[in-house]
């Protein structure tokens, strides 16, 4: 991965979100204006590689706007999730691969809402973090709170005396979609990965 440069705005950005639209139909809407605005600013979309649900929304919107998609799907979630014939996909084996291939061609994390698969990325991210395996940007959208709940349980970790310090530096919850790329480019100014950090369970080449 190439050091981030202010002046080359493009980076690829790892979206976490669910296979499925939810109950707000405003969800939907909100994902498509990312793919957007990631497609007019020059920022790649890694993703799990489905065409339904947020992923299908943003998937399609960065694609009909000329932007670049890379999906990673797992062989046997292709058929169910129904992967995007229209991004760059990559099929693995199970699902641990898919996110080490995800963690591994993404610059910064962003998670959309989400149901269980979207918590448990989530969480698996910020645990790098904090473990030191990584310190790439991860925000949390929570739009229309759907994520406060989230949040106040990771407030309540510290509160209990189980956390490592404050959540504001495992991930920075913003609440529209305007505030995501700002907040990532604000964070990746100087920003240069160390080259020995790896995913924690990839074996030295």
């Amino acid at each position: 991965m190439q050091q981030y440069q202010e002046q080359n705005k493009g980076f690829s950005l790892c979206v976490f979100c669910g296979s499925r639209s939810g109950a707000d139909p405003d969800f939907e809407k909100f994902a498509a204006e990312l793919g957007e605005i990631m497609a007019r600013s020059n920022v790649k979309l890694v993703y799990g590689g489905g065409s339904a649900g947020l992923m299908g929304a943003i998937s399609d919107a960065i694609l009909n706007h000329g932007g670049q998609a890379l999906g990673v799907i797992p062989k046997f979630l292709k058929d169910r999730e129904i992967g995007h014939q229209s991004a760059e996909i990559i099929v693995v084996p199970d699902m641990h691969s898919r996110k080490r291939m995800m963690f591994e061609h993404s610059d910064a994390f962003c998670i959309l809402p989400g149901g269980i698969g979207t918590l448990e990325e989530f969480l698996e991210i910020i645990t790098w973090r904090q473990l030191s395996v990584h310190n790439k940007p991860v925000i949390l959208a929570s739009w229309k709170g759907y994520w406060n709940n989230l949040v106040a349980l990771a407030d309540a970790v510290n509160a209990g005396g189980f956390g490592y310090g404050p959540t504001e530096d495992l991930f920075t919850t913003v609440h529209s979609v305007t505030d995501i790329l700002p907040n990532i480019r604000e964070k990746l100014v100087g920003f240069q990965p160390d080259p020995g950090i790896k995913h924690p369970d990839l074996p030295e080449t």
